[in-house]
């Protein structure tokens, strides 16, 4: 958990920005890596990471036991280097819920439930349980617009 955040008058300072474009959708405002790294890691403190998922999905990380560790690993470096969100998985929720999933293990297509997720559900905003079906909604909103305001 964050236990403080910059006034925003100082983050769009350093931003090159006001509070006021800030407010208004659809500008465009630079940010320097150094701030967007920290930033995303001050959002990454309060996001669950399943340890054991982190260790299994890489290779380089199964000699380490510490869950402490492991999500420090993540949160600092393992989301800049691209790796997937470990997120606790539930099978039984996924299959319910996404149907075509649910079939494919069925006929036996599909190896299982959480591969898929990570091979493909993952970039379609899939949800891994019920609980982050709403926030992940809100982030597909979120970078479909945003992705909209820097095409031409």
């Amino acid at each position: 958990m964050t236990k403080y955040f910059p006034p925003v008058s100082k983050l769009c300072q350093a931003m090159g920005t006001t509070p006021s474009e800030l407010q208004e959708d659809g500008n465009i405002i630079g940010v320097p890596s150094n701030l967007l790294r920290h930033l995303i890691k001050c959002a990454l403190s309060g996001v669950e990471i399943d340890a054991d998922i982190y260790r299994a999905q890489n290779e380089d990380l199964r000699t380490q036991r510490q869950p402490k560790a492991l999500e420090t690993h993540y949160k600092e470096t393992g989301y800049f280097e691209g790796r997937a969100l470990p997120t606790p998985f539930d099978q039984d929720y996924y299959c319910r819920r996404y149907k075509d999933v649910f079939a494919a293990l069925r006929t036996k297509k599909l190896g299982s439930a959480i591969q898929h997720y990570y091979d493909q559900g993952i970039d379609e905003f899939r949800a891994p349980r019920r609980d982050l079906e709403q926030p992940i909604a809100e982030w597909s909103k979120v970078l479909e617009t945003a992705e909209k305001t820097l095409t031409p």
